[in-house]
């Protein structure tokens, strides 16, 4: 998308310092800062930058309306257990350290999620997640600090700021009573009843918020071996 002295900022060899929560190494914020269209749907209603506790420190970050396909049978971030997206587990395209190719996608490219469009409530952090820790939706299109393991364990994981999950129903972040993970991790927009989504063949797509869970559930897993039925 020609952004080459974007892509310059961030340090090939960035390596994230566990004991300095926040910590950024030079450039990335100014990486994080930088206003880039083509990752912001003309409807969103997001500022066009923010700074907040919750930047991580970044002055005028700039929020994404887009979200790469980490699962499509999960969308749980946080806390003691197994499952997470963004895991190498994962069963999306996208996780920690992926390198998933075209042969890797046996349900198909034309029937597997490669990305969607999603909502942000940025600043709005009312919600705990099932783990008890507080949360709110927020999505960023370079950098995040909270794809790891912590020291106490204690899997303190943001994978919702880059990454959705087709187990969460579309616009869930609507939905007042959802599961707050669910709100983290669904794809969503400000168009009528549904969102665009782009398929591992190029092809995009609106899907319908009123598409059976199963059928989409189906669409973000590379190899499950469902068979997707009409949508």
């Amino acid at each position: 998308i020609e952004k080459q002295n974007v892509f310059e900022l961030i340090p090939p060899d960035y390596v994230i310092d566990l004991q300095n929560f926040g910590g950024i190494n030079p450039g990335v914020d100014q990486a994080c800062s930088a206003w880039i269209p083509e990752y912001r749907c003309p409807s969103s209603g997001d500022p066009v930058a923010v700074t907040d506790w919750w930047t991580n420190g970044i002055e005028n970050r700039v929020a994404s309306n887009y979200l790469a396909c980490g699962s499509g049978t999960s969308f749980v971030e946080s806390g003691h257990g197994d499952g997470w997206v963004g895991d190498p587990g994962s069963d999306g395209i996208f996780f920690r350290d992926s390198i998933i190719k075209e042969n890797n996608v046996t349900d198909g490219l034309s029937n597997t999620v490669m990305y969607g469009e999603a909502l942000n409530a940025l600043g709005d952090h009312s919600q705990q997640d099932y783990n008890g820790q507080i949360q709110h939706v927020d999505h960023w299109y370079i950098w995040s600090l909270e794809l790891c393991n912590w020291q106490d364990d204690l899997q303190r994981k943001e994978a919702s700021e880059a990454l959705g999950s087709t187990a969460a129903r579309i616009n869930a972040i609507k939905i007042p009573e959802s599961d707050m993970n669910e709100k983290e991790f669904c794809f969503g927009s400000n168009h009528s009843v549904g969102a665009n989504m782009c398929f591992s063949d190029g092809h995009v797509r609106f899907v319908s918020e009123m598409v059976d869970a199963e059928v989409f559930s189906a669409l973000g897993t590379r190899n499950g071996g469902e068979t997707a039925s009409e949508f």
